[in-house]
C-alpha cells in the first residue's frame, strides 16, 4: 500500500486514547505449565512493553511458541463507533510497526470490512532480518457487532504478534471468553491462526443457544395458532392476537435470515483458514501436529455450522408457513367481520323498510282525511251565511276573494316546484354527461396505448 493511502486511512479512524490491555502467553518445550502475563497498557508503558524480547531459551528450555496480544473492548451501547481505537494515532502506528502488522489493517478499521485473508508483506517485512507472515481477520456477528484482528507470525521463533479489537455488549463477556479459550488451547498447540478460530467457535456456540430460543418461540406460535402437529382442537381467528403474532414471526424471520448470512460468512472464513493453515504447514514442518489438530477443529466447526444452517433453513420455512397461516387467519377474520357487517346492514335495511312503510301509512291517512279536512275548513269560513232564511243567500258577496288568492297562489307554488325540478334534472344530466365523457376518453386513451 502506498504511503499516502496509509496516511489517508489513518485519518479516517477515530482515536480515543485510554486504558488498553495485553496478554502474553509463553510456552516452552517440556513444560506443561504456561507462562502467562497480562496487564494494562497505556501511552506511558507502551514503549516498555514493545521493547520486551522473549528469550529463546530459559532454564535450558527452548521456546515452543508464544503469543503477544494487545486487545481492547468497546461497549456497543456507547457512542463509540466501530472505527474507534483506544490509542493515539502515533501509538497505534507504533504498535503496527513494532508488531510488523499489515498496513491494510487500517483499511479494515476505517471501512469496517468483513474478511479473512493473508496479506502481502509490507515494505518493513521485506527489509527485516526475519520474514513475518501477516493476516487480518474481521467479521460482524449479532452478538458482537465488530471483531477485528491483525496478526504477524515469526516462523523462526513461532511467535505470534496480534492486535485485537472487539465491540460488544457488556454482559456478553466476549474478551474474557476468548482469554479463557486461549489459555485452555495454548498447552496443546500454539498456532498463528488460532485466535480467529476461537472467535468463530465462540460465536458458533452462542448462536446455537439462540437457535434453541427461536425454536421454542416458533413452537409456541404453532401451538397458539393450533398449527402444530397432532393438535386437533380448532381455534377461532377472532380469539387470536394476530397483529402481535405477525410481528413475532417477522422478528423470527429477520433474525434467522441474519444468522443464515453469518453462517455463510463463517463457512467462507473457515475454508480460508484451512487453506492458510495448510500453507503454513508447508512453510514450517514443525507445525505438523498443531496443523492436524486445527484441521480437525475446523472440520468440527464446519460440520456444526452446516448443521446449524440446515436447522435455520427449517426454522425459516416454518416461520414463513406460520406467516401464511396467520395472513389466512386475518383474511378469515375480515371475511367474518364483513359477513357480520352485511347482516347488520340487512337488519338496518329491514328497519328502514319498516320506517318507509310507516311513512306511507301516514301519507295514506293524510290523503284520506285531507278532503274531509278541506271541506270542514271550507264550510267553516265566514264566507257562508248558514243562518240565512230560506229565501236569503247563503254564499257571501266576497266569496270570490278566496278563489282570487287561492288559485294564483297554488299556481305559483306548483310553478316554483316545476322550475326547481327542471333545474335539478338538468344538473344531474350534465353530471352524467361529464362522467360518460371522461369514461369514453379513458377508454380511447387506453386503446391507443395498447395499440401503440
Amino acid at each position: 500500500m502506498d504511503s499516502w493511502d496509509f496516511e489517508l486511512l489513518l485519518d479516517q479512524i477515530d482515536y480515543k486514547p485510554q486504558k488498553n490491555n495485553f496478554l502474553d502467553i509463553w510456552h516452552r518445550e517440556g513444560v506443561a505449565e504456561l507462562n502467562i502475563q497480562e496487564g494494562d497498557l497505556n501511552d506511558e508503558n507502551l514503549d516498555e512493553y514493545l521493547a520486551v524480547e522473549v528469550p529463546r531459551t530459559e532454564h535450558d528450555r527452548e521456546l515452543a511458541g508464544s503469543l503477544r496480544l494487545i486487545y481492547s473492548w468497546a461497549n456497543s451501547e456507547s457512542d463509540n463507533s466501530d472505527k474507534t481505537i483506544f490509542w493515539s494515532r502515533s501509538d497505534f502506528v507504533k504498535i503496527l510497526e513494532s508488531f510488523r502488522l499489515p498496513k491494510r489493517f487500517t483499511q479494515m478499521m476505517s471501512r469496517c470490512h468483513c474478511f479473512f485473508t493473508q496479506c502481502m508483506p509490507d515494505e518493513s517485512n521485506y527489509q527485516a532480518e526475519r520474514f513475518f507472515l501477516t493476516y487480518i481477520f474481521s467479521t460482524m456477528f449479532h452478538h458482537c457487532p465488530f471483531w477485528c484482528v491483525a496478526a504477524s507470525w515469526d516462523p523462526e521463533r513461532n511467535i505470534t504478534y496480534a492486535f485485537m479489537h472487539c465491540t460488544s455488549e457488556p454482559d456478553r463477556e466476549s474478551i474474557p471468553r476468548i482469554k479463557r479459550f486461549l489459555t485452555e488451547a495454548a498447552p496443546r498447540f500454539m498456532h498463528p491462526i488460532l485466535l480467529p478460530l476461537l472467535i468463530m467457535d465462540m460465536e458458533t456456540d452462542l448462536t446455537l443457544g439462540d437457535d434453541e430460543d427461536w425454536t421454542l418461540e416458533i413452537n409456541k406460535i404453532e401451538n397458539e395458532t393450533r398449527q402444530a402437529p397432532r393438535v386437533a382442537q380448532a381455534v377461532d381467528p377472532l380469539d387470536l392476537d394476530l397483529p402481535s403474532t405477525v410481528q413475532r414471526l417477522n422478528g423470527c424471520s429477520v433474525f434467522l435470515s441474519l444468522i443464515e448470512r453469518e453462517s455463510e460468512a463463517v463457512l467462507l472464513h473457515l475454508d480460508q483458514a484451512r487453506g492458510m493453515i495448510l500453507g503454513l504447514e508447508s512453510d514450517s514442518p514443525g507445525h505438523k501436529k498443531s496443523t492436524d489438530v486445527l484441521i480437525r477443529y475446523i472440520d468440527f466447526m464446519i460440520n456444526s455450522r452446516k448443521s446449524l444452517f440446515l436447522r435455520l433453513q427449517n426454522l425459516q420455512q416454518r416461520s414463513q408457513t406460520q406467516l401464511a397461516f396467520t395472513y389466512n387467519f386475518l383474511a378469515q377474520r375480515d371475511n367474518k367481520l364483513n359477513i357480520e357487517v352485511a347482516r347488520d346492514s340487512k337488519v338496518l335495511a329491514l328497519a328502514s323498510s319498516r320506517d318507509s312503510t310507516a311513512m306511507k301509512t301516514v301519507a295514506i291517512l293524510t290523503i284520506a282525511f285531507l278532503p274531509g279536512t278541506f271541506v270542514a275548513s271550507f264550510l267553516a269560513m265566514p264566507l257562508f251565511n248558514w243562518q240565512a232564511q230560506s229565501s236569503g243567500k247563503i254564499m257571501g258577496k266576497y266569496f270570490w276573494v278566496y278563489w282570487a288568492f287561492m288559485i294564483p297562489l297554488t299556481g305559483i307554488v306548483l310553478g316554483c316546484w316545476a322550475v326547481w325540478i327542471r333545474i335539478i334534472l338538468k344538473k344531474h344530466e350534465k353530471e352524467n354527461t361529464e362522467v360518460r365523457s371522461r369514461t369514453l376518453r379513458g377508454l380511447i386513451s387506453g386503446a391507443t396505448a395498447l395499440k401503440g
